[in-house]
Formats: structure tokens, sequence, C-alpha cells
């Protein structure tokens, strides 16, 4: 099945749900794209943004940038409020690639806790995404407190272009802790990720 038969096949059956961009994107087709969930990230989410900005060996009118601001309709006052400052700061930012930040988080945005989560925010922002790719662009996802080395974009494109590949995950490592005991954890949490990645690639 061709990529424009398969998009539209997608589009038509699985693009169930929806959030409000801030604004429609200035290209029609994208290279690369980046999608961030945002769950009560005003602390963290400008340094991510940052380190996407200090990219090297990348076209950044190629990249668009998707933030996805989400909480469900039953979150904490404290959550809901983080978010509305986390938009109107994102909003305004100006940044060396092409950002577009999607509202899943107010009254008639959000979802029930039932469906909202990690998960359906990413799908939000991937499904936005689908409309501006090509059968080559390449969509990515990291979290909104990743700090993403200068190279990760360039590094990623090189692999595609020479393998192809329909999927992948990328290697990361966590922020250290000053907290012996959290470093510790954190240990044992990437082991069982990556043990998972390997897994994965041999099934």
């Amino acid at each position: 099945m061709s990529f424009n038969k398969t998009l539209i096949k997608y589009q038509k059956n699985k693009i169930n749900f929806y959030g409000n961009p801030n604004r429609i994107p200035q290209k029609q087709q994208y290279d690369f794209f980046i999608i961030i969930p945002a769950y009560s990230e005003y602390d963290y989410i400008d340094n991510t943004l940052s380190s996407i900005n200090e990219q090297i060996d990348i076209d950044f009118k190629k990249l668009l940038v998707i933030v996805v601001i989400n909480n469900s309709l039953s979150d904490s006052s404290d959550i809901k409020e983080n978010n509305l400052k986390t938009y109107i700061k994102l909003i305004s930012r100006k940044d060396d690639f092409e950002l577009i930040v999607i509202d899943s988080f107010s009254l008639k945005q959000a979802y029930d806790k039932k469906i909202a989560g990690v998960g359906l925010a990413r799908k939000i922002g991937m499904d936005f995404c689908i409309q501006y790719s090509h059968s080559n662009s390449l969509l990515c996802c990291i979290d909104a407190d990743t700090l993403i080395h200068r190279h990760y974009i360039s590094i990623i494109l090189q692999q595609y272009q020479k393998t192809l590949f329909c999927a992948g995950v990328v290697n990361f490592s966590h922020q250290k802790s000053d907290n012996k005991q959290i470093n510790k954890n954190i240990k044992s949490y990437e082991t069982i990720l990556k043990d998972n990645a390997e897994k994965l690639q041999k099934i």
C-alpha cells in the first residue's frame, strides 16, 4: 500500500482525539518532528527546548516541534495552573525552530482521567504531525525534561539515510541526582528499559 493510501486510511480510522494548536504550521511538509508531552513542566520545558536550539548540522526550517500540554479533567488545580502558565510562556517563545503548542489541558480540551495521560498526549501530537509529513519524515518523541545532545537530530537522520529503519530507540541516560539511592534506582530503571528495547529488536 502506498504512503498516501496508508495515510488516508489512518486519518479516517485512527484519529479520534484532538487538541487545539495555538496556530497552523508555516509549511505544508517537514522532514523531522519532535513531539513533547508536557504535564506540569513549567520549570523544565525551557531547558528542553533550549537543547533543541543547540542542534548543529541540521536545517531548522525542516524541523517542527510540537508540545502537547495535557492534564485530565479531574487533575488538581495546581497542575492545571502550571499547565496554563506553561502554555502562556511557550506561545511567546522565539526559537530557531518552529514551535506549535497544543492545548490538551483546558476545560474544553482535556480528557477524562480514564483515557488521559502521556500516551494519549503523544498520540495527539503525532496525529497532528501526520498531516504535515511525507513518506520519509521522521517523528521523534522526547519528554519535557529531556536534554538532547547537540548531534541528536543529525545522527538520527544519518542513521535513517543508511538503514531506512521503521522505528528506533535512541540511547539515553537520566540526569544524575545528589541522592545515591535515587541514582541506584535510576540505574535499575534504565537497565530494564534498555533490556526491553534489545528484546524488541530481536523480535
